[in-house]
């Protein structure tokens, strides 16, 4: 299993991914996708990741790292249009 890291070492992945996102999809006028065709992109990056558990793509005792190699590519793919469209904050509990 690959060991824990600090939000700050996540964060550096994230940014590392997006780099690459950047590179190999520019956004046209400030975008690269709608707020929707994100979530589309997600799930289908999610059902990518589903097939290769499901249909053994993955070595049966890995360390995880490959699935986590899905799991960098939904979160930057996130925080992309999070970047592009903005997002609530997240209301106080008990509001």
């Amino acid at each position: 299993m690959p060991k824990p890291m600090t939000r700050p070492e996540v964060y550096e992945v994230i940014d590392s991914e997006r780099a690459y996102q950047d590179a190999k999809y520019p956004a046209v006028n400030g975008t690269s996708a709608s707020p929707e065709g994100f979530l589309l992109v997600i799930e289908e990056l999610s059902a990518q990741a589903r097939a290769a558990v499901t249909q053994g793509k993955l070595p049966p005792l890995g360390d995880g790292s490959e699935i986590m190699e899905h799991v960098r590519k939904i979160g930057a793919t996130a925080v992309r249009a999070m970047e592009q469209y903005g997002a609530p904050r997240r209301r106080p509990v008990g509001y």
